[in-house]
């Protein structure tokens, strides 16, 4: 005969259940496919690989000539005491050749520089090598990102799917002993139960309470770490 598959658990079936679309109307990582962008450490990477790129094609281009244009502009003055320097004449004060008596003159000039790299030690090559290290680490570093991201995926999963069969038990237990203090309270009432026997079973109700409560805690918690490891969370805070 051939074996069947065993049935899902009720968290198995909880978490295939959850709902298609969050708050905001999109899709879920429950249903839609991962997407490793959803994780602040994988958009981290990207940027630092797009800065690599940059870096690299300005060291290969280190060995192209390059032109500038320069210029400058400002004014000098002179005179015999700094009082005179910062006094004001008018254009009406004129020296003995019949130019403007002024202190202050401006002065500028514009230029072109030629830049051509002939030889540098091979310091550029080094530096072109350097940065293309740079970006096969960040590449790698990608890889090893996305295995973690997988293995955090799967570990979240089966931690919120063992958090919420607990529960599901916990829940059961908790039905169970809220049915047995309800009889035990109905026996002693009729006079056929003892009060040793409602002592009992109102101590395992509250027990049965204080494990349901606690199951409810672990489910959030694994909730919220299925979301951080999926990267719903960081989209939730954007």
């Amino acid at each position: 005969a051939v074996p069947t598959a065993p049935a899902p658990t009720p968290g198995q079936t909880a978490l295939n259940n959850a709902p298609v679309a969050n708050n905001n109307g999109q899709p879920t990582q429950a249903q839609a496919a991962f997407n490793y962008n959803n994780r602040i450490e994988f958009s981290t990477l990207e940027t630092q690989q797009a800065l690599a790129g940059l870096d690299l094609a300005n060291r290969q281009r280190g060995a192209y000539p390059r032109l500038s244009l320069t210029a400058a502009y400002g004014f000098t003055g002179s005179a015999k005491t700094v009082k005179d320097l910062f006094a004001f004449r008018g254009p009406e004060s004129v020296n003995g050749l019949g130019q403007l008596n002024q202190n202050w003159f401006g002065f500028g000039n514009v230029g072109l520089a030629l830049n051509v790299p002939i030889f540098d030690g091979f310091r550029r090559k080094y530096q072109v090598q350097q940065a293309r290290l740079q970006q096969k680490t960040i590449e790698h570093g990608f890889e090893t990102l996305r295995q973690s991201i997988d293995l955090q995926d799967a570990q979240s999963r089966a931690t919120l799917v063992n958090a919420l069969d607990v529960l599901d038990n916990q829940r059961a237990n908790l039905d169970l002993a809220a049915d047995v203090a309800r009889v035990s309270k109905i026996k002693f009432q009729a006079g056929v139960g003892s009060n040793l026997e409602v002592i009992t079973a109102e101590t395992s109700l509250r027990e049965s309470q204080t494990n349901y409560y606690a199951a409810i805690y672990d489910v959030l918690v694994a909730k919220v770490d299925r979301d951080k490891a999926t990267g719903e969370l960081y989209q939730q805070a954007k």
